[in-house]
């Protein structure tokens, strides 16, 4: 976390900067997931040449030249996920050809002005664990909005109290655990479990 008095493309470099000091970057791959902004793209080739940069899916979405009023807008965004989450170059482009044959070619033109190594799982070289989005970053936003309007240092000292207090809850409830899972991804490996008893070993 930064306090800086703009979001500009200097502040972007400096913040990556002061964070390459923490980061074991040479040894290990590092995947950036970012809303595309502009600071970001120009710093972190520089200051970490090796890592891979991701566009938030979810903002690119919401970017798309159409309107949620055109009848075609849905299966637009529909189509617009397969290419997201496409496994092949070939599935890829089939998605984009749907968005043309749906008459909506300037939104194809606008997606594919986007280099699809940045955000599109058939062409994207790091490692994302599933992320996709950036929707974390707008949990927090919604989470401290209600501060915003204090002043630097009081908005600080009041994101501070609020994560302790919120650590201090979970650790308070992760005693109450008595299984090495959470019981919320316990159920998830019993189901998985369950539906694996019933396979057979080839």
């Amino acid at each position: 976390m930064a306090l800086v008095p703009a979001e500009d493309n200097d502040n972007w470099e400096w913040f990556l900067r002061n964070l390459s000091n923490f980061l074991d970057h040479d040894q290990r791959p590092i995947t950036f997931l970012s809303d595309r902004v502009e600071g970001l793209k120009r710093a972190i080739p520089v200051i970490f040449p090796g890592a891979f940069h991701s566009f938030c899916y979810y903002h690119l979405k919401l970017n798309l030249p159409i309107n949620a009023s055109d009848e075609r807008y849905g299966a637009v965004i529909d189509t617009f996920q397969a290419a997201a989450y496409a496994l092949s170059p070939e599935g890829f482009q089939t998605a984009i050809a749907m968005i043309r044959g749906l008459g909506c070619g300037w939104v194809a033109d606008y997606i594919e002005d986007i280099p699809p190594e940045r955000w599109s799982n058939a062409f994207f070289q790091g490692c994302r664990y599933g992320r996709t989005s950036s929707t974390l970053t707008e949990s927090f936003n919604s989470w401290m909005k209600v501060h915003k309007k204090l002043p630097a240092n009081s908005l600080l000292d009041q994101i501070r109290k609020d994560v302790m207090r919120m650590m201090s809850e979970r650790r308070n409830t992760g005693k109450s655990f008595i299984t090495i899972l959470t019981p919320k991804n316990e159920a998830k490996m019993k189901a998985l479990i369950d539906e694996g008893l019933t396979w057979l070993v080839i």
